[in-house]
């Protein structure tokens, strides 16, 4: 799809509202378009939220690296403790004092710097309330893909090792998920 395409595709009023530039080897429809730009926009929606919640967290939260929530993690910060053992097969955690001075401090940054604001936007609530589900059917059709393609990567290996001769990587086994099947 060529430039004067997709500013058919695009008329000029949307044109300037668009602030996504999307390479032209990228789209050949008017619904590739639209897809990568929401992807362009998604993936930088995604790098804002968590540079956002990443200095909410604040300096603890940068130096013990919690934007991955691991109970070691947790722990090292002091936000959580090992609970009384509710048997001798399970270890439980709780919330620290620190933990819960934490939460409330995020809170109100939250509420100060992003729900307070958003609030004064005409029917934010329900454009949240849209977009929320379609990001879960956007996650669906990405978790979906991402399964096919680890099928496909496996079923690929298998024929390779049956080929060789030599039995697969990970063991004897072979794959009976066919290619293409999530």
């Amino acid at each position: 799809m060529n430039e004067r395409s997709v500013r058919r595709i695009l008329p000029s009023q949307e044109r300037s509202k668009t602030q996504t530039r999307v390479a032209r080897h990228l789209v050949s429809s008017p619904h590739e378009l639209a897809v990568t730009e929401f992807e362009q926009g998604l993936i930088c929606a995604a790098e804002a939220f968590y540079r956002f919640y990443g200095v909410l967290l604040g300096r603890e939260g940068r130096h013990y690296n919690l934007s991955g929530y691991s109970l070691k993690k947790l722990m090292r910060a002091g936000l959580i403790e090992k609970a009384a053992k509710g048997s001798a097969r399970e270890t439980s955690y709780r919330a620290t004092e620190l933990a819960r001075n934490r939460t409330r401090e995020f809170l109100l940054l939250r509420r100060e710097l992003f729900t307070d604001p958003s609030a004064q936007i005409l029917n934010f609530d329900q454009q949240l309330e849209t977009c929320a589900k379609l990001m879960n059917t956007i996650a669906g059709f990405y978790d979906h893909g991402a399964r096919v393609m680890a099928s496909r990567e496996q079923t690929a290996e298998d024929a390779a090792a049956s080929h060789s001769g030599s039995p697969h990587p990970r063991n004897d086994r072979r794959s009976a998920v066919p290619i293409g099947s999530g």
